[in-house]
Order: C-alpha cells, then structure tokens, then sequence
C-alpha cells in the first residue's frame, strides 16, 4: 500500500476515468445505439442534483485529487471521475445489456471496493458518510436510469424535455467549472459561504439548475429565431445579477463572450436533441 502511496494523487482519479470510458466506448460499440451519448449526459444531469446537496451543503465527503491548488474546486474536480463519469457510465452499462440484479450486485460491490481503495489511499475522505450509504443511493440510481432507458424508446414529448433538462444541467454546470478554474473569467458571490470558490459553486449551480437548464431546455427543440430570444433574456439576466452584485465577471466584452458560449452549448444541445429524437422515429 505504501508503494502505491508513492503515486499521485491525480493519477488513481484518472485511471478511474480511463477505465470508465473504456467502458463506455465499448458499449457504445457493442450496441451501436447512438441515444446512449445524450442518455450519459441526463444521468450526469441527475446526479449534479444529489451531488450539489451533499457535497457542497451536506459536506459529506471531501476528494484530494491534488490538481488544483484551490482547495474546493480541487475537492470538486476530484468528485467528476466517480460521481459524473463512473457512476454514468456504469448505468449507461446496465441498462445497455439489461443487466439484472445479479450483475448490478457484483458491480456495486466494485464501486465499495474503488471508494474503500481510495479511503485507504487518503485521497478521498469520508465526513458523515459511509460505503453502506453509497451502495445504497447507488442501487436507486442504476434502477432510475434504467428506467429512463427504457421508457426513453416511446417516451412522451414531456419526458423528452426532462431528458433535456437533465442533459442541459450537465453540460451547462460543467462548462462553468472549467472556465471559472482555468480563467477566472466570472463568478457568483451570493454570499451563502465565506470560502469564495464554494460560494461560487452554490450560487452558480442553483442559477444553472433552476434557470439557465430550464430555458435551455424549453428553447431547444425550437427554430433558431427562439434560441434568439432565449439569448436575449439570458443576458438580461445576466446584467441583472451583476447590478445586484450577484454575479462578477472578469473578461472584456462579456456580452460577445456569453453569446459565444450560449450559441455552442444550443448547437450542442440540439445535437443531443436530434439524437433522441432520431432513435425515437426507429423504434
């Protein structure tokens, strides 16, 4: 275990990716369903709703990929592997190949032993937490996503929207991560915290998840003069936040910058769209 000590932190949490995504790639080739690309990012989606209750207010537990030399956005960083990529994956697995109650134990008993590994790495750290809750909240999640999976084929055009938010949510909160870690180009003070990168967290995610994700969501399946309007009213919001001093943005020209960065996340979005909308016309 020592040896194993030896190695950084980061290099175990990007094993866990690459494993992940071996995985991943795999079954995207055994089956060749394309709906499994957007179907990744709305199980993601739904675990940034549990993860944001209890990693950043519950504080259940703490990651140390020891990445970034910010402390939060470092613990923050360290939960993508697991909780955004693994824990997906291995849902987008089976409900792929239908996996029963047999197969879900075995893989349930992996994510005990990875997070018991890690325990005794010290690079992950458990606060109230306990491997017996994992495998517990694991379990509902494999069974809601196999759900989704399989309601997904005939779904109605509310479910559909659902699938959008929960993919909108994904892509929306981790692109924010990214850019605020590496360029510092904005940020929410709401004042809830007084460490500035979990204030950040807490603001932004509530502002993505309740608003931004929603009118993503609505816009999306609509012609380009609507995501127009959604634009606009985006960066209305925007400046409101940065009158009330809610939100601080560090860029030049922010408004070309947003607009920039809203007109990808639609492109792609619409992408995500038409693929389950195409898988729903073969079915």
């Amino acid at each position: 275990m020592e040896i194993l000590k030896s190695y950084p932190n980061g290099m175990w949490y990007g094993f866990l990716t690459f494993i992940s995504y071996s995985v991943f790639f795999y079954t995207l080739w055994k089956t060749k369903d394309k709906k499994l690309i957007p179907l990744l990012f709305s199980f993601s989606g739904l675990i940034y709703i549990f993860e944001y209750v209890i990693l950043v207010w519950l504080d259940a537990y703490s990651y140390s990929p020891h990445v970034l030399r910010d402390t939060f956005y470092d613990n923050i960083l360290g939960s993508i592997p697991s909780n955004f990529i693994a824990v997906p994956i291995a849902s987008i697995f089976i409900s792929a190949f239908q996996i029963r109650w047999k197969g879900i134990s075995i893989i349930l008993i992996m994510f005990a032993a990875i997070e018991l590994f890690f325990l005794k790495m010290k690079i992950y750290e458990h606060h109230w937490w306990s491997i017996a809750y994992t495998v517990f909240f694991l379990s509902i999640f494999f069974m809601i996503c196999k759900w989704i999976y399989c309601r997904i084929e005939h779904a109605s055009k509310a479910f559909k929207l659902f699938v959008l938010y929960l993919i909108a949510n994904s892509l929306i909160t981790t692109v924010d991560f990214f850019i605020v870690v590496f360029s510092n180009a904005f940020h929410f003070t709401p004042g809830w915290f007084e460490d500035p990168s979990k204030d950040h967290i807490a603001g932004s995610a509530i502002y993505y998840m309740v608003i931004l994700s929603t009118i993503f969501t609505l816009f999306t399946p609509l012609k380009w003069r609507w995501k127009i309007l959604a634009l606009v009213i985006i960066s209305l919001l925007d400046k409101l936040l940065t009158h009330f001093d809610l939100f601080v943005v560090n860029i030049k020209q922010p408004t070309i910058f947003f607009t920039l960065l809203n007109i990808s996340i639609f492109f792609l979005l619409t992408w995500l769209w038409k693929s389950l909308e195409r898988n729903n016309h073969h079915a």
